[in-house]
């Protein structure tokens, strides 16, 4: 005889899922960013944000993770003189969420945000609070849908 699934009360799913440790679940999701983007994203935040940049012509990114900066903005002005600009890891990561943002790229809010240099782009990592996977699954509507209890007064 075999126990369908129906048949075991709530509580007793609730204890083993506690058993076997299904608190831990998270989501990771990631955007990369190629190095016109991230330039992009960094120099519309400091336009809105009205920091102006050194006059000149931007030559490119460099990612150096060392005395408090993330980043250097590449600048060359007009006499051939190299100007970098120190970015910090966290007006680099504002400046990308910013960007995703305006572009309307979902993004959880809740999410814990960094960023990280993989294979020479900046990636915006994002981390979610875990699931509680000890709640019971909601019901099924007939479109397969999930949907919410609402209480009644």
């Amino acid at each position: 005889m075999s126990l369908a699934y129906s048949a075991i009360p709530d509580t007793m799913l609730k204890e083993y899922r506690m058993r076997v440790n299904c608190l831990g679940m998270k989501e990771f999701r990631c955007i990369i960013f190629n190095e016109h983007e991230a330039i992009t994203a960094l120099v519309d935040r400091r336009r809105q944000q009205k920091v102006p940049l050194p006059y000149g012509t931007i030559s490119g990114l460099t990612f150096s993770p060392q005395d408090g900066s993330f980043a250097n903005l590449n600048i060359q002005d007009d006499y051939g003189t190299k100007i970098p600009v120190t970015i910090s890891e966290a007006d680099m990561a504002a400046s990308l969420v910013k960007y995703c943002l305006e572009r309307k790229i979902p993004m959880p809010m809740s999410a814990k945000k960094s960023i990280e240099v993989i294979k020479g782009e900046v990636t915006l990592l994002m981390t979610t609070a875990e699931y509680d996977m000890t709640k019971p699954l909601q019901p099924k509507t007939k479109t397969g849908q999930h949907h919410a209890h609402v209480a009644s007064h």
